[in-house]
């Protein structure tokens, strides 16, 4: 039986001042023990290499831990293609503002 874990997901767009360290610090100190993060463009799932990282290494009961919902979609329809991945795995998906969680006790969304 394996332990679940909290992994993250992070991600800035190139060259507007954000700062993805402190996105880490800041999943960190929601209890994620890995964060993985892209530079890039936000306009596409796709070439996110570190998102399709993260979303191999769940397990089933863990949690994927996003700071918002724009670091880990690009639009309402991209963050239901991302939670189902999520919960199709068994995981949970935890946006932490607003505080959006996706499972499969709740099926989509349940606003905290």
């Amino acid at each position: 039986m394996s332990v679940s874990k909290i992994l993250a997901y992070g991600r800035i767009s190139q060259g507007n001042g954000q700062d993805i360290e402190s996105q880490r610090a800041a999943l960190e100190l929601h209890g994620a023990i890995v964060v993985l993060s892209d530079v890039g463009n936000g306009s596409m799932l796709d070439g996110r290499p570190q998102q399709e990282a993260v979303l191999r290494l769940l397990d089933r009961g863990d949690t994927l831990l996003a700071l918002h919902p724009d670091r880990i979609a690009r639009d309402t329809a991209d963050l239901l293609t991302v939670a189902k991945r999520v919960v199709e795995k068994g995981a949970v998906l935890e946006v932490v503002d607003p505080a959006i969680t996706f499972d499969a006790a709740t099926s989509w969304p349940k606003r905290c």
